[in-house]
């Protein structure tokens, strides 16, 4: 008998529905019909459209899903090789949505 009690999801239940979420997304703009909108039928109005969405999904507004937190995760190596070509770096673990992206995507 399986067990019902309500958990958390696992880390690997939540990756899949955000890939599954993807997914779906993927599909609805590679099949988006045009007489119903009509200013969404050049590929780069779709892949826009789908951009759009992915970070509308990270930054918590799809229904059902949470935000998810963006964190940079550069080599351990790549501070100092970057100084040495004198060239920025990324820092460790700074957050890169800690406001919406997609209020920040141009489109």
């Amino acid at each position: 008998m399986e067990d019902t009690t309500p958990r958390a999801y696992t880390p690997e239940e939540a990756r899949d529905m955000y890939l599954r979420h993807i997914k779906e997304m993927v599909r609805y703009w590679a099949t988006v019909d045009m007489k119903d909108h009509p200013n969404k039928g050049t590929v780069l109005e779709r892949l826009d459209g789908l951009a759009y969405g992915i970070l509308t999904m990270f930054d918590g507004e799809h229904g059902s899903l949470p935000a998810v937190d963006i964190r940079l995760a550069p080599q351990p190596s790549d501070e100092d090789y970057c100084k040495s070509e004198n060239r920025n770096w990324f820092n460790d673990q700074d957050l890169i949505n800690n406001e919406p992206l997609h209020e920040h995507y141009e489109h």
